[in-house]
């Protein structure tokens, strides 16, 4: 398989319809380490601020995105988050 992204070593967010705890499962079950998931409630909770939102974006290196809550991303994220393209 090749990819255009080592997945290898980098820390993946995985952004989630609630309840989170389904996809953390899964990941688990099938052995994989280094993607951590947060839920949309937690992601509107936790990063209103300008700095926490830039702090998200600068933690990790990759991000994954469940087409449920994609839409949600644009107007709880800002443009900033989108032009890093992560």
């Amino acid at each position: 398989m090749h990819s255009l992204f080592d997945f290898e070593g980098a820390d993946t967010l995985l952004i989630s319809k609630d309840p989170q705890s389904e996809f953390t499962k899964l990941l688990q079950a099938k052995g994989v380490n280094n993607v951590t998931v947060m839920g949309i409630t937690n992601l509107k909770d936790k990063y209103k601020p300008y700095e926490a939102k830039r702090q998200l974006c600068a933690r990790y290196d990759c991000f994954l995105v469940d087409d449920r809550v994609a839409p949600l991303l644009p107007r709880l994220l800002g443009k900033k988050f989108f032009e890093t393209k992560k």
